[in-house]
């Protein structure tokens, strides 16, 4: 249900504890299992782009209350 809330990068930034970068650091070895022969993913989302795709979803709202949001918005829906 969530997918009527978030898009798929929100989705991703709220999976993980510590947000979008974390996301991609915890699930590191699956997204070099998709990336081509001598690829990993740091060559195709390289550290500094996750630290700026992670300073962008922080800037306007800290993870707690996204979070919270996101709940909140789950459970209107439920209802």
């Amino acid at each position: 249900m969530r997918w009527a809330l978030l898009g798929p990068l929100e989705a991703v930034h709220l999976n993980a504890p510590g947000g979008m970068d974390d996301y991609f650091t915890r699930y590191r070895a699956t997204f070099d299992g998709f990336c081509p022969d001598g690829t990993c993913l740091d060559d195709l989302l390289t550290p500094q782009t996750r630290a700026a795709l992670q300073e962008y979803c922080l800037a306007e709202t800290p993870l707690s209350k996204a979070k919270a949001r996101r709940d909140d918005a789950l459970a209107a829906l439920r209802a």
